[in-house]
């Protein structure tokens, strides 16, 4: 044996929302600060499904989300 120890993996929890034609990616990593990811939720191969944008999870985002929530409801209510 050489003594160099193996690490443990590194454990991501990875979760995926679709919204109509985006999927949204958020990761969650102990090691760093959480990450989301837009990707295009249509698309045909692992080529075009690239993020279009990243970033990382920063305050005020879930109250953000929340605003934007509550107007897609609103004119969800419109649709017949």
């Amino acid at each position: 044996m050489s003594g160099v120890m193996a690490r443990a993996p590194r454990i991501c929890r990875r979760e995926v929302y679709q919204i109509g034609h985006v999927t949204v990616e958020v990761i969650d990593d102990p090691l760093t600060e959480a990450t989301f990811a837009l990707r295009p939720g249509l698309a045909a191969d692992a080529v075009t499904r690239r993020p279009l944008f990243s970033g990382f999870i920063e305050p005020g985002m879930a109250d953000a989300l929340r605003r934007l929530a509550d107007r897609v409801e609103q004119l969800e209510e419109g649709l017949g």
